[in-house]
């Protein structure tokens, strides 16, 4: 019984970590026409599509945008 209480407890505070990581009340999109950018900490990265632009992406220590 403790162990699926703590189990519910894990995904609980994970999920809200994970929904704390994302900006709210904005978008997440990047050099568009309106010439938004991404919030600090976040990268721009494409595909850059003419009139929609691309996304704002919070990447680790070892990844890159390849577009």
């Amino acid at each position: 019984m403790f162990a699926k209480i703590t189990t519910i407890i894990s995904v609980f505070l994970l999920s809200v970590t994970m929904v704390a990581a994302v900006p709210q009340g904005g978008s997440l999109v990047c050099a568009n026409d309106a010439g938004d950018t991404c919030p600090p900490g976040y990268t721009c990265c494409g595909p850059i599509i003419p009139g929609v632009g691309g996304n704002c992406r919070k990447l680790k220590p070892d990844e890159f945008c390849i577009f």
